[in-house]
């Protein structure tokens, strides 16, 4: 009989033979499908899931024994059977269950069964709702190291999932998972300091490398006590005076330096290190096999500690490990290895890549090697199973993490006072070579990667080939590459970050890292406090408004609706400023005060007002004129002291003048904010800067032309029409020599007048014996359309 018609034919398995199989320790039956069938089949078969709950309740040990023997995995199809066999028996039941399972973890040494059950935990775990913190210290201690490559999967599969649980647990009882945490690391060190053990020691060794970014407080207190110190030292000291020929010095030095290397992302263990663990590391950086994985670990460690942290010139401690000499292996390194195997020697050489390509002394090396390069991304072209599906992501981040480093025009921006520490690391990084010749070379840099090695278009597809939750870090780095690129003013960098698929990215990003609040202002916001999203999204929402200021924004969307954009470039706007917003959104509005600069809000209206060129969009221009007007441009147009932004702010009402929504902003009479604008408006035909003067002209012209009974409005303001009888004529005088002004002006004039000379007689007279000199001399210096409207105006005056 076939598999196939095993699965379509229904199932007759008696509970005794299904016992009688696991008691002999077979995955068989006798005469019959296999056990692995038989779980497949259950989820359509009520009774035979039910046989099989019942199977695993009582002989729970021999199930998953007999399981982790066979490496057949079900670990699945067991989960789904025991949370719906549990279905009704109340927490009580679960949690006793779980326990069983947790004795069974206690007493076993088997990481292939131990990676069998830990998963089947997590499951029913999560179905029911349970968080146990008083199993942590059994997870814990499946924690450890092995120089075998196949415990080393079972144990990278195995920490996986404890790590995934002891997460759970400190989100959901944090304080009782603290406790449990530092309570099992201190009684394990207690048990090594009385009672010295291999295994024991590198169990806490692992403990603390793998909880160090998940507790840094816990661990980092642990890390550095002295006694802590003084173990470590010992047996450092004892690796080194024996050498590292020994496998068991090797297993021991790789496990510290992983140790060392997950420490080196706080400041204060780096100093630490520093000052008690440098002997281990140039131990392993002067050893004479340059491939091993090693070798390359320890110049991992030693590039993370030189990078980030401020050392003085003359430091002795440093004399054979210069930052050059490092990065000089690490690139022949990874230009003369195999990379068909992508090993832990080949991890540790592009994990170092990402951190020593921040150093801006040795930038220039890796951006001229055109070899390099072209090797580096073309592992983003690799099949994942060639690298390992587990390794994929790293790769990835270390992959993007350099490019980024290496593409890097502008530090991202902030209104926050620098720290002592980012002083520092400024100070640390700075060259003679800060200069606009430096910036061209990684501008010439940007565009090569981007139109000759088509960066955007193979990494996003890269991200967007893996799980969304495997890649949260490398699209934060994408997104930032992407805002570098934008960052030179080339439109044809804009159009071919467009064509690659960057829009659509950033948007995916933004869309994903943002929440929506669907109330009348739809503001978007991060999707978390968390200070290093924050800065992330922010160059997300840069990379958008620059790109969106050059391109055509009727051809760049695809995949999104160009009204999806609004509310994230209306967020890089900063803190709304109407009375409402101020009194509803000022806690979770505080980041914007911080992150956005003036920058920022002038290029945010350079890209809305290039949205707002799509006329025949109008769903469109009434969401930027909600979005943008009450809460910013109403508060931006009186503001001088900003001038590019009070700019700015009058062209992108210029350009939705003609929009109802827009008009009543300036031209209703029921609304005293209304009418006091329109004498702005009038007023700001007067402005010093010509520029400003064109944009205002072409708001009136626009207005008035279009809309008679604008004409009305103005002139039954005393103050408006005062204001217009003494400027335009004096603009027509005196700066006839700008045709762009003179032009807007001119059809400002021929539209009041047209409206006056049959409903305001008194203006009509007036501006008759006023324009004459004005006229004369617009005639005279204007060009052919300035001359055939001026005609046109005469006409009326005389008619």
């Amino acid at each position: 009989m076939s598999s196939d018609q095993v699965h379509k034919e229904p199932l007759e398995v008696s509970y005794d033979s299904l016992l009688s199989a696991i008691q002999n320790g077979r995955w068989e039956m006798n005469n019959g499908p296999s056990l692995s069938t038989v779980f497949e089949k259950s989820a359509s078969d009520h009774e035979l899931s039910a046989k099989l709950f019942k199977l695993i309740d009582e002989n729970t040990s021999k199930v998953f024994a007999c399981i982790s023997e066979t490496g057949i995995d079900t670990r699945k199809d067991v989960s789904r059977v025991i949370v719906e066999g549990m279905k009704g028996q109340g927490k009580t039941y679960v949690h006793k269950f779980l326990n069983r399972l947790c004795k069974i973890l206690s007493d076993i040494s088997s990481l292939r069964l131990a990676s069998v059950i830990l998963p089947v935990y997590l499951s029913v775990s999560n179905a029911y709702e349970l968080v146990l913190t008083q199993h942590l210290p059994i997870f814990l201690k499946k924690l450890n190291v092995s120089s075998e490559k196949e415990n080393r999967e079972l144990l990278r599969s195995i920490e996986a999932t404890v790590l995934v649980l002891v997460v759970r647990c400190i989100q959901q009882k944090q304080v009782d998972a603290r406790a449990e945490v530092s309570e099992y690391l201190e009684l394990l060190f207690d048990d090594l300091h009385n009672d010295f053990k291999l295994a024991n020691f590198l169990n806490f060794v692992r403990c603390l490398e793998l909880l160090f970014p998940i507790e840094p407080s816990v661990v980092n207190a642990i890390y550095t006590k002295n006694d802590t110190k003084e173990l470590v030292l010992k047996v450092i000291s004892s690796v080194v005076e024996k050498g590292l020929g020994y496998q068991q010095n090797t297993i021991i030095a790789e496990s510290l330096l992983h140790l060392i290397s997950s420490s080196c992302t706080y400041e204060a263990c780096r100093t630490f290190n520093i000052e008690h663990y440098l002997s281990l590391i140039k131990l392993g950086v002067h050893m004479e096999s340059s491939s091993s994985a090693l070798h390359l670990l320890s110049i991992l460690c030693l590039v993370k500690l030189l990078n980030g942290t401020v050392l003085k010139k003359d430091d002795s401690r440093f004399e054979d490990v210069k930052i050059g000499d490092l990065a000089y292996r690490i690139l022949h390194y990874f230009k003369n290895s195999n990379r068909d195997n992508y090993d832990e020697s080949m991890e540790y050489c592009i994990e170092s890549l990402a951190y020593i390509t921040l150093n801006k002394q040795i930038q220039s090396t890796f951006r001229n090697d055109v070899d390099f390069i072209t090797s580096l991304l073309d592992i983003l072209k690799l099949d994942k199973a060639k690298i390992g599906h587990d390794k994929c992501s790293v790769i990835l981040y270390a992959v993007l993490s350099t490019i980024n480093n290496l593409s890097k025009i502008e530090s991202p921006t902030t209104n926050k006072k620098p720290s002592r520490k980012y002083m520092n690391s400024q100070l640390l990084n700075s060259t003679n070579e800060d200069d606009e010749k430096y910036k061209e070379e990684i501008k010439d840099f940007n565009r090569d990667i981007l139109f000759n090695y088509k960066l955007v278009s193979i990494a996003s597809s890269y991200i967007d080939s893996m799980k969304p939750l495997q890649v949260n870090n490398s699209q934060h780095m994408l997104s930032a590459i992407i805002s570098q690129l934008s960052f030179i003013q080339d439109k044809t960098i804009k159009q071919e970050i467009v064509k690659q698929g960057g829009l659509s990215f950033i948007m995916e990003y933004l869309g994903r890292f943002s929440t929506f609040d669907k109330s009348k202002r739809q503001h978007t916001r991060p999707l978390s406090s968390d200070p290093q999203l924050i800065s992330n999204r922010t160059q997300g929402l840069r990379a958008l408004a620059r790109i969106l200021i050059s391109v055509n924004p009727a051809l760049a969307f695809s995949k999104f609706d160009v009204i999806s954009s609004v509310p994230f470039l209306v967020e890089l706007l900063g803190r709304p400023l109407s009375e409402d917003s101020i009194n509803t959104d000022n806690e979770s509005n505080s980041y914007l005060d911080e992150e956005i600069t003036v920058k920022d809000k002038f290029e945010a209206l350079l890209a809305i007002t290039n949205l707002a060129s799509l006329e025949n969009n109008k769903p469109l221009r009434r969401v930027i004129t909600s979005q943008t007007f009450d809460d910013f441009l109403d508060h931006f147009i009186y503001d001088e002291s900003i001038q590019p932004l009070q700019k700015a702010s009058w062209e992108l009402i210029c350009n939705l003048i003609s929009e109802p929504e827009m008009l009543a902003k300036f031209f209703n009479t029921d609304q005293k904010a209304s009418i006091s604008r329109m004498h702005l408006l009038v007023k700001m035909l007067n402005a010093q800067e010509e520029d400003l003067q064109i944009v205002i002209g072409s708001i009136l012209a626009n207005a008035t032309s279009e809309y008679f009974a604008i004409n009305q409005i103005l002139l039954s303001s005393e103050e408006a029409r005062s204001d217009l009888q003494d400027i335009i004529p004096r603009i027509m005088k005196e700066q006839s020599n700008n045709q762009d002004i003179l032009l807007r002006v001119s059809f400002i004039l021929h539209s009041l007048l047209f409206y006056a000379k049959d409903h305001d007689k008194a203006f009509f007279s007036s501006m008759r014996d006023i324009l004459k000199e004005p006229l004369s001399t617009a005639l005279k210096n204007g060009n052919i359309e300035v001359k055939n409207i001026i005609v046109e105006v005469i006409k009326l005056l005389k008619d």
